[in-house]
């Protein structure tokens, strides 16, 4: 009876260790799996984005630069600030001021801005402050000021290629060429949604049709 208790307790120690061993095995294989998987197993950054057009925005000690998707850094951390690459170009900030860079890291539009936004359909809202109030602008991708700072009061930003702007107390749309498509005299303007925008003008509401599609205003 001693000889099989001794047996049976050597067979459970044996397996016992080999359950151990295979436990410690599977550890470290998901471990070195886990490490496999980093893109960049050191700590070089306390910063990173999401992917845009291939590149993240990584970032240490408030400094901010782009990788590509080998973790290569393709634009060094130099950047008091930056935004997704859209459309080709980033908008970063430097000595203060906003500009935009191509992936090449080429100054593509001089930093010049108080605030800058990233490109859609060719366009981008950009603006300075004067007397802390902002002054908008719409620039295209080689800077040329489409609509120039301070022309209207407030741009908002562009929908389906149109975006509402103010000058003083009236409401107008500028399409992407800076273009009033409707004139600076309502009291609100609203987006245009299904081809209708609801406008207010002498304290009433009405719809004025897309005039991209249809030139007439519901009355």
């Amino acid at each position: 009876m001693k000889r099989v208790t001794f047996i049976f307790m050597c067979a459970v120690m044996f397996f016992g260790t080999m359950f151990n061993l295979n436990l410690q095995n599977v550890f470290a294989t998901n471990a070195q799996a886990n490490q496999d998987n980093l893109l960049i197993n050191n700590d070089l950054y306390d910063v990173a984005s999401e992917f845009y057009e291939g590149i993240a925005i990584v970032g240490k000690n408030d400094k901010y630069g782009f990788i590509d998707k080998t973790g290569k850094e393709i634009i060094p951390l130099k950047y008091d600030k930056v935004q997704y690459f859209s459309e080709g170009l980033a908008a970063v900030k430097i000595g203060g001021k906003w500009g935009y860079i191509d992936k090449n890291d080429k100054m593509v539009i001089p930093p010049k801005y108080s605030e800058a936004e990233y490109f859609l359909d060719g366009v981008a809202r950009v603006f300075n402050y004067s007397y802390g109030l902002p002054v908008y602008a719409i620039i295209d991708k080689t800077g040329k000021e489409i609509v120039p700072l301070g022309k209207y009061s407030a741009i908002e930003e562009f929908q389906q290629g149109l975006a509402i702007v103010r000058s003083g107390l009236y409401f107008g749309v500028i399409d992407k060429t800076g273009k009033e498509i409707i004139p600076l005299k309502y009291d609100e303007v609203q987006y245009f949604s299904e081809g209708l925008a609801p406008v207010k003008i002498d304290n009433n509401y009405d719809f004025i049709k897309n005039p991209l599609l249809n030139n007439t205003i519901k009355k």
